[in-house]
């Protein structure tokens, strides 16, 4: 799990997953405390660490991550002599750097660093529904939140059709969470749909960038991306209903045996692994057309 939720503009659940939002999340703290130093300090240090982020990535994302960590020492000085008091004015600076960052550092970063929190999402989504029917709507759409946070950082080094669900994923969780908050929601199941097209579209992420490490032959990535990918599959289709998890169970299955082989490097052919990623595909692509769009 995170070690903490940095929440910024009140309904804006950012995990404290690595370095960057551990010094962003300390700066918060000491600012609400009206430790300015202290605040002051922190963001220098986050700004530091989008500095070295930038070094070698390309001119947009440089430009991007640099600007986002300019915005963060203008802030510092200004925070340490007390001259910015509004947490409003923090909270855009931290909501601009999280996102500069989110593209370039999970992207880099290697499967160990990223596959404890597969199931968290999930986690999430299902304390939301567990709440709802609770009727304490106001956890359901915080527990909402933590699951979309989790879908943002898989949206921000997606590639291709996945990029493009996972950002409409977290457009339609953002709204539900609004709705769910405010009472409107009625059925669980528009709920229910939302988490299964959330963790469709992660499964998909996970398979596509299966087929890109394979075609390089990285067989190390490729086995976390399958077994990523299987564990999407498999809740997604648990909100989906007894029919999909069983029309999925096969794919869901040889996936993790072929992770399996992957991992002791051996007892499998070079063919079984791309017939194994693209089976996958089709699966997670069947699954999208018995899950209900959104409203």
């Amino acid at each position: 799990q995170p070690k903490d939720w940095l929440v910024v503009d009140e309904t804006d659940y950012i995990p404290v997953v690595d370095g960057l939002t551990e010094k962003l999340s300390a700066a918060r703290k000491a600012f609400v405390a009206k430790d300015w130093k202290n605040s002051a300090s922190d963001l220098r240090a986050a700004a530091d660490r989008l500095d070295k982020e930038a070094t070698g990535t390309s001119r947009r994302d440089k430009a991007q991550v640099s600007a986002a960590a300019k915005s963060l020492r203008e802030l510092a000085g200004s925070v340490e002599h007390g001259k910015a008091t509004s947490a409003k004015v923090l909270d855009t600076a931290i909501a601009k750097a999280h996102r500069a960052d989110l593209e370039r550092d999970w992207l880099v970063t290697d499967a160990t660093t990223w596959y404890p929190y597969v199931d968290e999402p999930n986690a999430h989504f299902q304390s939301a529904h567990d709440s709802f029917l609770s009727k304490d709507y106001k956890k359901a759409a915080e527990e909402i939140r933590k699951g979309l946070a989790f879908v943002r950082l898989e949206e921000g080094s997606a590639i291709a059709k996945a990029k493009l669900d996972l950002s409409a994923s977290e457009r339609d969780l953002d709204r539900l969470a609004k709705n769910v908050e405010k009472g409107s929601v009625k059925d669980v199941k528009d709920l229910d749909n939302a988490f299964a097209r959330a963790g469709q579209a992660l499964a998909l992420s996970h398979q596509i960038k299966a087929n890109e490490a394979w075609d390089k032959k990285e067989a190390g990535k490729v086995e976390y991306e399958l077994k990523a990918s299987a564990k999407h599959l498999e809740t997604a289709v648990a909100w989906v209903g007894t029919e999909a998890k069983t029309a999925a169970a096969d794919a869901i299955r040889d996936s993790r045996l072929l992770a399996a082989k992957l991992a002791e490097g051996s007892g499998y052919a070079v063919e079984e692994v791309g017939k194994g990623i693209t089976g996958l595909g089709k699966t997670i692509a069947d699954l999208g057309q018995k899950i209900q769009p959104a409203k």
